[in-house]
């Protein structure tokens, strides 16, 4: 819960903000009641509660509006005036979190990074990446001498690789990278809905590709696990942009412990992308002969039995079902009788080693699919 209040002046030099009705009733605070005030290092304002030792006087005024004095040297040291607006953050834990950065500020959302002739490529693929998903607003490469070439083309496909960051300025020394949206709530839920259609689509292909001898349908597979990374990588700027700078999270209504959810299930879902892709890829490169195997058939079942577990795993979260969670994790025991019956058709074919890691990534599939219900229910323990 979020509030915009301004401060006020009483008396000399006494500052004071109202409280949040819904704060103050949730924990039920009373005129006169004491609260403690703590100035934090990053100079937020921490307002507890519960008792302490240290007090500020709760006051009514008019109807019904509790208020509270603000300590001097917090307004000192954020130079605060009257009528001046700020954040009121009500978390978690019961605490009040207020907050004088009303406007976001993007100074430390500025990345610099420094190439040469001798940059690897690959190196400065990997920086931009850490730079993307840890939040940085703006990235700017430069070189003392003519921007390398090979650094202007990593660029180029870094730029490919996400979504949200686009090159804005380039010159022969430097190129500027800036982000094009802003910190959303929707982005976790539009993002996450739009991996589990995108791999519960990769499953279904891969059953298609199979029934229908189509290999061209197999690449696509393959090409759509590089649009699910991308989407996790989203996820994983959002999270971090939020976690890492304390003046932005009054911006999102999203719940510390409901980010964390989110982003638990988006890596099991980029990770069950790969896992496919890697499928994709087995039969892909043996489909000619594997079409003659018996063995096609258990790929199907397979490959049907982890779509439906992670529509079950889906449906567990959306509705917030434990019975459900527990459901999708005991049906492990139908899958087992697959992966132990596997290999009963093969006898010593040579395709019996692709044949091996085609069924270890189904394991790793379902066993992640299974995840996802797990986190369901650790989440609604709670």
């Amino acid at each position: 819960m979020i509030d915009i209040r301004k401060i006020r002046k009483t008396g000399g030099s006494t500052y004071i903000v109202t409280l949040p009705k819904k704060w103050v009733d949730y924990h039920r605070i009373k005129p006169n009641q004491n609260l403690e005030c703590i100035i934090q290092k990053d100079g937020n304002l921490l307002i507890n509660p519960f008792q302490s030792p240290v007090f500020r006087r709760v006051q009514k005024i008019g109807g019904s509006s509790l208020i509270i004095s603000l300590p001097k040297e917090w307004i000192t040291a954020n130079h605060l005036k009257e009528k001046q607006e700020i954040a009121l953050i009500s978390q978690e834990n019961g605490m009040m979190v207020l907050n004088s950065h009303v406007e976001l500020e993007k100074e430390n959302l500025i990345k610099n990074i420094q190439v040469n002739r001798k940059t690897e490529p690959n190196f400065l693929l990997r920086l931009l990446i850490g730079c993307y998903v840890m939040g940085f607003a703006t990235i700017n490469i430069g070189s003392k001498l003519e921007f390398p070439s090979q650094c202007r083309d990593i660029i180029i496909e870094f730029t490919r690789m996400i979504i949200g960051m686009e090159i804005v300025g380039e010159t022969m020394t430097s190129i500027n990278l800036q982000e094009t949206i802003t910190i959303n709530d929707k982005l976790f839920e539009k993002g996450i809905k739009r991996m589990e259609i995108l791999v519960k689509s990769m499953q279904k292909d891969i059953i298609y590709a199979i029934e229908s001898n189509n290999q061209d349908l197999l690449n696509k597979v393959i090409f759509r696990d590089d649009e699910i990374n991308k989407l996790h990588r989203l996820v994983r700027r959002q999270m971090n942009r939020i976690l890492r700078n304390a003046k932005i999270p009054y911006y999102s209504n999203i719940s510390i412990s409901t980010l964390k959810q989110n982003f638990l299930i988006s890596q099991n879902i980029e990770r069950i992308g790969d896992q496919t892709a890697n499928i994709a890829r087995f039969i892909k490169n043996n489909f000619i002969t594997l079409r003659d195997l018996k063995i096609i058939q258990t790929i199907k079942k397979m490959s049907e039995l982890i779509l439906s577990v992670l529509d079950q795993s889906f449906l567990s979260w959306k509705s917030e079902n434990i019975k459900l969670a527990n459901d999708c994790i005991e049906r492990i025991e139908e899958f087992n009788e697959l992966y132990n019956s596997f290999f009963n058709d093969v006898g010593q074919k040579k395709e019996i080693f692709s044949l091996y890691l085609i069924r270890e990534e189904f394991k790793k599939s379902v066993l992640l699919a299974q995840n996802i219900a797990e986190i369901v229910i650790d989440i609604m323990v709670i």
